[in-house]
């Protein structure tokens, strides 16, 4: 059986509508964060658009704290017709979630290093697990590590 068409989709906008960093006086070098990431999928949109809320946030007791939400809008290509939830997931797991990503870490790169850290680097997950009917965490708990 052959696996449906990834749906053709472009990002249109990336925006952050959250941005909360704190630190302790004294940070360890090297510097391990534990976080969760939390997906939204608002599908309601489909086939012509699509968005994504992606929430990245520390575990608690780290010497640095740190939540970020970032929202991505996806645009239809124009002539997709229906689409089905297996390909929505396909896409988010295969795509958006490795368009979006970048963004966060390039946040908390450059937030950390204005902040007299050395840059924290989140690292891309080789894989991303979103299901639909399980919307809400992506990873239980990552290690930057």
């Amino acid at each position: 059986m052959t696996e449906p068409q990834l749906p053709k989709f472009r990002l249109h906008e990336a925006f952050f509508t959250s941005l909360e960093f704190s630190r302790m006086p004294e940070i360890p070098e090297p510097l391990h964060l534990r976080f969760s990431v939390e997906l939204k999928v608002h599908s309601e949109g489909l086939p012509d658009a699509l968005q994504i809320d992606l929430k990245l946030e520390t575990l608690e007791d780290q010497p640095l704290t740190m939540i970020l939400e970032l929202v991505g809008l996806f645009r239809g290509s124009g002539d997709q017709t229906q689409l089905e939830d297996d390909q929505v997931s396909r896409f988010i797991n295969e795509r958006a979630l490795f368009i979006l990503w970048p963004y966060i870490v390039q946040m908390t790169r450059f937030v950390t290093a204005q902040m007299g850290i050395s840059p924290v680097n989140i690292e891309v997950p080789l894989q991303f697990n979103f299901l639909p009917e399980a919307e809400g965490s992506l990873l239980e708990e990552a290690d930057d590590s």
